[in-house]
């Protein structure tokens, strides 16, 4: 079976009256339709450089890290 994928960046607010869990359940929920199905969490880690301004100033680069709801449909054909 062949599948495709396609991935959602979990975005959670912290100052938000809804829970970890219930802002999660709401963007897979969000995302399970027309065929697509949760698969599973990724991360993914980004390095974000200082600007050129920031750096002449001692800025440092940062890293990230993003978490990764992952989808998946099965392909037609």
């Amino acid at each position: 079976m062949k599948y495709e994928y396609k991935c959602v960046q979990a975005l959670f607010i912290r100052d938000s009256k809804k829970s970890l869990g219930t802002q999660a359940e709401e963007i897979i929920n969000k995302n399970s339709v027309d065929g697509w199905e949760y698969y599973n969490t990724a991360t993914a880690d980004e390095i974000v450089r200082a600007g050129c301004l920031s750096a002449l100033f001692g800025g440092k680069d940062v890293l990230l890290n993003h978490s990764l709801f992952v989808f998946r449909k099965q392909k037609n054909g």
